[in-house]
């Protein structure tokens, strides 16, 4: 009865489907264990009451420096393999979530148009031999690249460092249509990092209870849209 029910549906296709991979594995582990730790640091801010006020004087320094310095230090950290989500909490508690979205959005479309203008310009061979690992990368996609399949590899990707932009810059893809499939896949993956940091910081239940319903909702949405661009890209076996 519980495979009618589509998010229990989803859950048991998507495990059925990617469990047999250890880089799958490897990270629902790991987004078990960072789901653990953010409730235990929630606890701790609703028993103590931690709230913008107390962090300020920590954040001070960084809010002088201005949403633009965000801004740059994201397409920064977006051209490179090294963790970069952390910016996003960051400019959330910073500068509030209006901001902070429209300086990481703005960010990430700048990089990954340089990433895939970089691609394009230097080759796939030339870029392999000086980051070897983009070899492993590029083999985990399919080759089939049109809009929509990137939208869907979009949410997959699970990466620091944006290979899906030289994946596609290798291909015969046009910048336009790239462009267009990362402007409206991109959102999904600022909004709930940005409803995660707003959640720790509301007291009052029913504000709570709407942030938390967003973030689950845009989980969904996510979701929702894996499997049905995934079946037009796979087909589901």
């Amino acid at each position: 009865m519980s495979k009618n029910i589509p998010l229990i549906s989803d859950f048991i296709y998507y495990y059925r489907k990617y469990s047999a991979s250890p880089y799958v594995r490897k990270r629902v582990v790991l987004i078990s264990i960072g789901a653990f730790i953010y409730f235990i640091i929630l606890g701790l801010f609703i028993k103590y009451d931690i709230d913008r006020t107390i962090i300020e004087p920590l954040v001070e320094p960084i809010e002088k420096a201005g949403i633009v310095m965000l801004y740059f230090l994201q397409v920064l950290f977006s051209l490179t393999p090294f963790p970069d989500n952390f910016l996003i909490y960051v400019g959330t508690v910073v500068f509030g979530p209006l901001e902070t979205f429209l300086a990481i959005y703005a960010s990430y479309l700048t990089a990954t148009s340089m990433s895939f203008y970089i691609a394009r310009h230097y080759g796939r061979e030339r870029l392999i031999r000086r980051f070897p690992k983009l070899i492993n990368k590029i083999d985990g996609y399919d080759h089939r690249l049109m809009p929509h399949h990137l939208i869907m590899y979009r949410f997959l990707a699970f990466s620091s460092m944006d290979y899906l932009a030289y994946i596609a810059g290798f291909s015969k893809i046009s910048f336009k249509s790239y462009l267009i499939s990362s402007a409206i896949s991109m959102p999904f993956q600022i909004f709930p990092a940005i409803l995660i940091v707003m959640g720790l910081f509301e007291r009052n239940p029913m504000y709570m209870v709407l942030i938390y319903i967003a973030l689950f909702t845009t989980l969904l949405s996510i979701a929702f849209i894996v499997r049905k661009f995934g079946r037009a890209t796979n087909g589901k076996n």
